[in-house]
């Protein structure tokens, strides 16, 4: 049956103004004339957030307004009983509340709710003074709190027992607006009992919305003394401002007053305390030795007979500098200068920045809204810096001037550029046997070529483009260009003022790169699927993976032809890299081999010469000799001086994996490798080549990433379980790692315990001393388990067996750590991945789809559920929702039935892994990075945000404000998600691989 649909427009009716009880005070001027202040209905509401409960109170309906009219809803419903709640907030503080309880019938339905507000706090700390303690007992006492509309008041009897001389604190909830308060106390001589005495004390309070006030009262021998100020008032001061210089470590108060007779008290706060008296004056200024207090506010009182105006506050901004240190020196040129900055109740602070030469630096900007400054700096000179903040209402804090000196300035003959997933690394090879990295710049994405023109360099951003760096200063590279190319950039060849771009489907572009600033296309040709281009005299010759060796005329940049094409008679693979020397094509074919083509005539190129190699991975031609790189195995050197003759003379064996670029300066060869990064050799005799030094690119692969007590525990995939400190996220230090060959692919902590599935293995590693973690225990499985759950004393294994081609779900008793002892396992006709464990049920995620296990027995689990899926990867469970990341987007479940998981929403885009934290999933979306997901309503998430990393994001981890990420060859990355709208990537540690290189004078 249909449900019918109804529509409702739903008000939201302010609460009613009263201007008694809700006006803050009534202020007595100067000129014997009242004036009431703003009422709290003139607080700045920014959100109404509306949600609609059926009559088994579950959630239905939810909108938010956060923008135009903040109090009309409208939206359908089906027919029925509904209950109906709104609350109102000022940024994010909660501010009025209402709710109605009303049937649903068919057609339009117009509701309004009346509100009201929410309770403030009112926080009472008794205590009894010193002396009088000593001498008088209380006897009994009474404390009256009425609203000054006397419609509600709260009387509290006062026994002995109720405070002493240290206090006792009470809370009450009192509705918004002015409280009168009247104490009494009776109290007797404890020597004279017939000595009997009574103290009466009358003041107001003023009580806000969700706001908590702190209000202190010490009864004495002759009166009862409170924190806040008795009626009737006078004018506070104007214009109050504070001046704290932090070099000289005093403050300057300031104000204006015009009643000259009146005398000034001048208070200040610590931050969570309440005010102290710093000093009192008849004159309209104070300055103030501070010693080591923290003031975060400075307030006034005015004095005047018997009127007091109350304390007129400002806070005061607290400034800390954070870079370049004081008196710092060998400061790069590309630095930035970098404060902290933080004011009560998040006022906008504005900065004024100092800075020059001078030891008194001149004023450069006002009123700058960040907290990073970038100036202008010169090699070999000493800079000095100060920053104001102003918080726009009076406070201010001078920082004290600070200095640097920058780097001296080295003019390099060696530089080597190389390139990779972590961007882009200007080296220095002044010293022949290690180089040492002087700059870098971290590109968004893959790198896939790089090549240089004077001070420029060319970076093939994978599909991105091409960015160009200026990198004519080592030190500080930097990006002056663009060029989105359409296709994958996988080489960029330079003649003269022209570059030509090999685009892998997109074909041939040629720029112009006349002012690399701003590099232009000129033309383009349509090709199938190039991989590599070489310009010589009139020509590119282009390598196309379906048409072999495609010949273009470019005399004319502006209008390429193709003239000629050579398809390899042994091809079987396809062409990949080409180089020309006078009338020779030196053309490399991945699969098959070298080709040496005489190209006198480009309109007709001859095959002259054939030599079998395969995984040959690219070509440099030096004087008469080839130099190859293949692929896993080394570099080969072939004497090309017949070239009809090719014939390999020299070889050396590297430790390769896979082996991307090759290039050739005076007599070495420069060679980049997934796993062996950077390698020099000399080749300066052709026939005994031999290793000079080898750059180590920290090459790793994070697959899986668990943050226990401020340290990230990797498991790295090709090696070992690594430690890392994460206590400064900006900052991540490894400390440890297991050298015991692991090879791990998930992770785990408990206690002192790190778990680690590694091949067929289930490994317990002792991290107590995380500096020198040890493998103390094992447990053999079949198979691989790519991820796995340890909860109480039972580590739960899902694996697959490749041989058998047959899952297992092993259940182990690690109660013991050392010794793991399997209690129970079944068969799973799936490949197994993951499992999440809650509430006596083991989820499993598998290829093709979830199950659900029964583990209350661990010796005897029982499958009792399972759900279509395609490619379930990782899983989470929280407040009995189950998502699962898979092929499609992560999935929502309802699993209040465990054995039969009802589906409730997803969200989309292939995802390996999620992590939820209250209305927020954070998910690893491998080659696209992470995203953000707001899942408050769980039927409909909404992408928030979204970061492309450098690898693949196989795991997330959230620990408070940070997300660290398992990325695969690009290691750890660790993002600030304190804003899901704008994750602000933290660090992204070096475990990067080169995949191309050059060098430049």
């Amino acid at each position: 049956m249909k449900l019918k649909k109804a529509t409702i427009k739903l008000s939201v009716e302010k609460p009613e103004n009263n201007s008694d009880s809700n006006s803050m005070y009534t202020v007595l001027h100067k000129d014997n004339t009242e004036k009431t202040s703003e009422s709290f209905e003139d607080i700045q509401i920014t959100e109404v957030n509306l949600k609609v409960y059926d009559t088994d109170n579950k959630l239905v309906y939810e909108e938010t307004n956060v923008s135009g009219d903040l109090y009309s809803f409208t939206f359908e419903l089906n027919v029925g009983i509904y209950k109906f709640e709104v609350t109102a907030k000022s940024n994010e503080r909660d501010i009025f509340y209402g709710t109605l309880e009303e049937t649903i019938l068919v057609g339009e339905n117009s509701l309004t709710i009346k509100t009201k507000f929410f309770d403030g706090t009112l926080k009472l700390n008794l205590k009894i003074g010193q002396n009088y303690s000593e001498v008088y007992a209380i006897e009994t006492g009474q404390l009256t709190i009425e609203s000054s509309t006397a419609e509600s008041s709260q009387t509290y009897i006062l026994e002995s027992s109720d405070f002493s001389l240290a206090g006792v604190e009470k809370i009450y909830p009192l509705y918004p607006g002015m409280w009168k308060m009247k104490m009494s106390v009776n109290y007797y001589n404890k020597n004279l009992v017939e000595d009997k005495h009574v103290l009466e004390e009358e003041f107001w309070i003023y009580i806000e919305p969700s706001l908590e006030k702190f209000l202190e009262i010490i009864v004495t021998e002759s009166e009862i003394i409170n924190s806040l100020v008795s009626l009737p008032y006078i004018n506070k001061v104007d214009k109050l401002q504070v001046l704290c210089n932090k070099a000289e470590n005093k403050l300057k108060v300031t104000w204006e007053y015009d009643l000259p007779t009146a005398e000034f008290q001048v208070f200040g706060k610590e931050s969570n305390s309440l005010y102290e008296l710093l000093g009192t004056t008849n004159s309209t200024n104070l300055e103030l030795k501070i010693n080591e207090k923290n003031y975060t506010a400075i307030g006034v009182n005015v004095i005047l007979g018997d009127k007091e105006s109350g304390i007129e506050e400002v806070s005061i901004p607290d400034l800390n500098y954070i870079s370049p240190l004081n008196n710092a020196t060998d400061v790069l040129i590309n630095s930035l200068l970098r404060w902290e900055a933080s004011v009560p109740e998040s006022n906008q602070l504005t900065y004024d920045i100092y800075f020059g030469v001078s030891s008194t630096p001149d004023l450069v900007i006002s009123n700058y809204s960040d907290t990073t400054y970038e100036p202008d700096l010169s090699y070999e000179t000493t800079y000095y810096w100060k920053v104001v903040a102003k918080n726009g209402e009076g406070g201010i804090t001078e920082g004290p001037v600070w200095s640097f000196t920058t780097k001296k300035y080295s003019v390099y003959y060696n530089k080597i550029i190389a390139a990779g997933s972590e961007g882009v690394f200007i080296l220095d090879e002044t010293n022949s046997s290690s180089p040492t990295k002087v700059g870098h710049y971290l590109t968004q994405g893959r790198v896939s070529s790089l090549s240089v023109k004077d001070n420029y360099a060319y970076v093939g951003n994978y599909d991105r483009g091409i960015v160009i760096l200026d990198v004519s200063d080592p030190y500080n590279p930097i990006n002056v260009g663009h060029i989105n190319t359409g296709g994958i950039v996988w080489e960029v060849f330079f003649k003269d003022n022209y570059a030509f771009v090999a685009n892998d489907r997109s074909g041939l572009l040629i720029l112009d790169v006349s002012d690399p600033k701003n590099s232009v296309q000129t033309s383009h040709l349509t090709l199938n699927r190039i991989y590599s281009v070489f310009a010589y005299g009139s020509y590119a010759y282009v390598c196309d993976y379906n048409d072999g060796l495609v010949i273009v005329d470019i005399s004319d940049p502006e209008n390429p032809l193709q003239v000629s094409q050579f398809d390899p008679s042994n091809g079987i693979g396809y062409l990949w890299r080409v180089t020309v020397v006078e009338s020779y094509a030196f053309l490399v074919d991945n699969n098959s081999g070298l080709y040496i083509l005489d190209v006198s005539n480009p309109e007709n190129p001859v095959q002259l010469s054939y030599l079998e190699l395969y995984d040959i991975s690219d070509i440099e031609i030096k004087n008469q000799y080839a130099y190859v790189i293949i692929r896993g195995s080394g570099l080969k050197v072939i004497d090309i001086s017949d070239p009809e003759n090719p014939a390999i003379i020299g070889n050396i064996n590297l430790r390769l994996s896979y082996t991307r670029d090759l290039f050739i300066k005076d007599n070495s060869a420069y060679i980049t490798d997934d796993t062996a990064g950077l390698m020099k050799v000399d080749i300066s005799d052709p026939e005994n080549p031999y290793l000079v030094w080898q750059y180590d690119a920290n090459r790793y692969y994070a697959y899986d990433v668990y943050v226990y007590q401020n340290k990230a525990f990797v498991a790295d995939n090709f090696g070992e379980l690594l430690i890392i400190d994460v206590s400064n996220p900006a900052n991540p230090v490894q400390i440890g790692t297991t050298n015991q060959h692991l090879s791990p692919v998930a992770v785990q902590v408990k206690d002192n315990y790190a778990y680690l599935s590694s091949g067929g293995r289930l490994d317990v590693v002792d991290i107590s001393n995380p500096t020198n973690p040890e493998k103390v225990g094992s447990f053999g499985i079949y198979g691989i388990a790519w991820g796995f759950f340890i909860s109480d004393s039972y580590a739960y294994v899902p694996s697959y067996d490749y041989n058998s081609q047959t899952s297992y779900f092993y259940i182990l008793d690690v109660s013991t750590p050392t010794q793991p002892i399997q209690t129970g396992k079944i068969e799973i006709s799936d490949y197994i991945w993951d499992v999440f464990v809650e509430n006596a049920y083991a989820y499993v995620a598998a290829r093709n789809g979830l199950y659900v296990i029964d583990v209350s027995n661990p010796q005897l689990p029982n499958k009792v559920g399972n759900l279509e899926l395609n490619y379930a990867r990782g899983l989470y469970i929280l407040d009995n929702f189950l998502y699962v990341a898979n092929s499609s987007g992560v999935f929502i479940y309802d699993i209040n039935d465990p054995a039969s998981p009802s589906f409730i929403g997803q969200t989309w885009g292939f995802a390996d892994d999620v992590f939820v934290i209250g209305n927020y999933a954070y998910v690893a979306n491998l080659s696209m990075g992470i995203s953000i997901w707001d899942i408050s309503n769980k039927a409909a998430p909404t992408k928030l945000s979204e970061y492309q990393t450098n690898g693949m994001a196989y795991s997330i981890f959230v620990d408070g404000n940070y997300a660290y990420v398992a990325d695969d060859y690009n290691g750890l990355v660790i993002f600030d998600v304190s804003d899901p709208y704008n994750p602000k990537l933290v660090s992204d540690m070096f475990w990067g691989t080169f995949v191309a290189a050059c060098a430049y004078n």
